[in-house]
């Protein structure tokens, strides 16, 4: 990975290379992503109980804000 940082007014890092947690090369490999209840159309959401992001289609307590029309 190389990093570059400017040396003026603005900070920039540029990162170049492989992100992510070291030997991770798929959402389910990862120890606080729980894909069991994986099927076509799922997303994840956090479940604080556990602390981890869990598969499902369901969505029952999300709010969403749509804006006023």
């Amino acid at each position: 990975m190389k990093i570059r940082i400017k040396q003026d007014t603005q900070k920039i890092v540029a990162a170049v290379g492989i992100q992510g947690p070291a030997g991770a090369n798929s959402l389910s490999a990862m120890a606080d992503i729980d894909v069991t209840e994986l099927t076509t159309g799922s997303i994840l959401v956090y479940e604080e109980q556990s602390a981890t992001w869990k598969s499902t289609v369901i969505l029952d307590k999300q709010a969403i804000d749509a804006g006023h029309f």
